[in-house]
């Protein structure tokens, strides 16, 4: 098998490498390169949908004319992954993400530094912020957090093949580019794998991608992770009251062998209070279901205070594979016994 460079240099720099290296295609003097026009329709798509999430409809849609003459790009200016200036028009940033999230507020501060960068060029270049991501998040994170409180528009690995999937660019022999698109789209296929595969086969991609499914089918997830040897899959919290400083939440957990875990957390003082704590357990041994174990652990931020044990939430066909409309209902029941306890 041709080996993929993709596949063995599987980090965040390598990525930003491909995409900064793709988008240094466009200037005019690669016109005749094969790549040239695939890169020039990525810059537009880049910008395009940045645009059309602001509302920017008819700028969008005269992208389709737009000449581009140069571009200048290059990776971690002030720690921004990727920036490309497209002529005088438009300074493109781009949070580039693999399996990681975004952390201490560090789209704010790249969206700052890019806009005094425009006011000092003097350019009168409009900004367009990109947050590009090949891993799995869930929609929870990519439109409250990503969309609406950052302004980045999220470009997720579907949006990416899809642009790749382009019958005008399916004819380019160029190794570099065929691999990385090889690599994104065996993701993709090794994650969706979790539908027809066998439970106890179930690696972490599979499980990424259940709780994708998962995703499509509750309202209420907030948070995918998939780290080196563990999958969490948080609902989103629900707090006692108003003044309350715990919260309380669901989680899959591959710590407990992917239990379904009930959890508090204390943000705020990171001392999760004793009988709070208590009070959680006792509502729900109200609810009498014998398939929730109550745990007696300790924990400062966070504490888990029963499991429901995999077999008894994660449920299967005959054949060992999921059983994708049960599971989902067995999952919704115990998120209604969640919110009881806030009640």
């Amino acid at each position: 098998m041709k080996p993929n460079f993709f596949e063995i240099a599987t980090d965040e720099v390598t990525q930003d490498g491909f995409i900064a290296w793709l988008l240094q295609w466009v200037n005019k003097d690669n016109e005749k390169h094969e790549l040239y026009q695939c890169a020039v329709e990525f810059v537009k798509f880049l910008i395009r949908e940045f645009l059309e999430m602001e509302k920017k409809i008819d700028e969008a849609k005269s992208l389709a004319n737009l000449e581009i003459i140069s571009v200048e790009t290059d990776r971690q200016r002030e720690n921004i992954d990727v920036w490309a200036k497209i002529d005088d028009k438009y300074l493109i940033i781009i949070e580039d993400k693999t399996f990681t999230s975004e952390h201490d507020n560090q789209l704010e501060e790249y969206k700052k530094y890019a806009k005094d960068w425009c006011k000092k060029e003097k350019k009168n270049r409009e900004l367009i912020c990109i947050y590009l991501k090949t891993g799995t998040d869930s929609n929870y994170f990519i439109n409250e957090i990503i969309n609406k409180k950052f302004k980045y528009k999220y470009i997720n690995r579907s949006d990416l093949i899809k642009f790749f999937e382009n019958k005008t660019y399916s004819g380019i022999k160029n190794d570099i580019y065929n691999d990385f698109f090889k690599k994104i789209k065996n993701l993709d296929l090794a994650e969706k794998a979790f539908d027809g595969k066998k439970i106890q086969e179930w690696d972490d991609n599979c499980w990424m991608g259940f709780g994708a499914y998962m995703d499509s089918c509750l309202t209420e997830i907030k948070d995918l992770k998939k780290q080196i040897t563990r999958v969490i899959i948080n609902w989103k919290d629900y707090s006692w009251n108003e003044q309350a400083k715990e919260n309380i939440f669901l989680q899959i957990d591959s710590k407990k062998d992917f239990a379904l875990c009930f959890k508090i957390k204390d943000e705020l003082e990171k001392n999760i209070n004793t009988q709070v704590a208590e009070d959680f357990r006792n509502k729900l041994r109200e609810n009498k279901n014998e398939k929730i174990i109550i745990r007696k652990s300790s924990g400062k931020e966070f504490m888990t205070v029963a499991i429901v044990e995999k077999e008894n939430w994660l449920k299967k066909e005959k054949g060992g594979t999921i059983d994708k409309e049960e599971t989902i209902k067995e999952l919704k029941k115990y998120e209604e016994i969640l919110k009881k306890c806030i009640l």
